[in-house]
């Protein structure tokens, strides 16, 4: 499963940050539970372009639903020595008031990894006042304190030129690892990108969209759902054949053959009953259009 968590931080650390970036203030939170089992977290950043994004969790990175919001219009941050606020609009989906308190000095702060560089300044404190949010399960909460804040403003000599995610690790523990069997499917509709992907130990679902316009605020949304478990993908025929068992909130099944093949490479129809089930959407069919296999050889 590692393979399957460090695509989906990498994929919200994409929406985050540029690939290379200078003299960014940037404000983070540590997770705070509420009502329906999420976990809301907060990255916010003071730049040419101010931005606030909010991460809902349900479940585990393993076994349940990520729910990302970027907000890029709307929101005002500003961040400027020991002193930080983060205010705005988030359209139909709530706003923001709220300031960084009990800001201290973190001497020991260390660079990120993949940057050079000053250090600049680390604090930490805790972020009070008010977000009111909506969930995706269409209820609001309003949450008043994020205490585990920390501020970076880095020195002006900073260069960032990878999002230190990682490489993929090795895959031992949990499929996906080079040379392991993997379906993959994309497909793209109405400015919705959806993504699949099936490997012996997991199962992953990615729904991206554009930037759109709610109210006052722009703001683009990110959803990836997983489900881990044994034997989920089994291919068969020498890749010939391969099947989807679902999991977790996946569920139905999916039967993929091969029309074209070559190697450990080959693409054909993905057919069955395969969806899964998201919070605040309706199901997303799987099943119904051309699939890649990879490594079905080895299967």
């Amino acid at each position: 499963m590692k393979r399957t968590i460090l695509i989906v931080c990498a994929l919200i650390a994409a929406l985050a940050v540029p690939a290379t970036a200078s003299a960014a203030r940037t404000i983070t939170t540590a997770p705070v539970k509420v009502a329906g089992g999420y976990q809301v977290s907060l990255m916010a950043t003071d730049g040419d372009e101010d931005r606030l994004i909010i991460t809902m969790q349900q479940g585990t990175w393993e076994d349940g639903q990520s729910d990302v919001l970027q907000f890029t219009r709307g929101v005002r941050v500003t961040i400027k020595g020991a002193s930080a606020s983060v205010k705005g609009t988030l359209g139909s989906r709530g706003s923001v008031d709220l300031r960084l308190r009990g800001a201290r000095t973190n001497p020991k702060a260390k660079l990120p990894k993949g940057c050079t560089g000053k250090r600049g300044t680390t604090r930490t404190g805790r972020l009070e006042g008010r977000l009111r949010l909506k969930l995706p399960n269409g209820r609001f909460v309003t949450i008043r304190s994020f205490p585990g804040a920390t501020m970076t403003e880095s020195g002006s000599d900073l260069k960032c030129t990878s999002t230190g995610v990682g490489d993929g690790g090795d895959g031992d523990d949990g499929g996906g690892g080079d040379g392991e069997p993997r379906l993959m499917l994309n497909t793209m509709a109405d400015g919705v990108n959806v993504t699949f992907v099936a490997e012996k130990r997991s199962l992953m679902l990615t729904r991206s969209s554009q930037d759109q316009r709610d109210g006052r605020a722009t703001v683009s949304a990110f959803t990836t759902v997983t489900a881990s478990g044994s034997n989920l993908l089994t291919v068969s025929g020498g890749g010939a054949r391969a099947g989807v068992r679902s999991a977790g909130r996946f569920s139905g099944n999916g039967e993929f053959t091969a029309t074209v093949s070559s190697g450990s490479y080959a693409t054909g129809p993905l057919t069955g009953s395969l969806q899964v089930r998201l919070q605040g959407a309706s199901a997303v069919a799987i099943a119904g259009d051309d699939a890649i296999l990879l490594n079905g050889d080895k299967g």
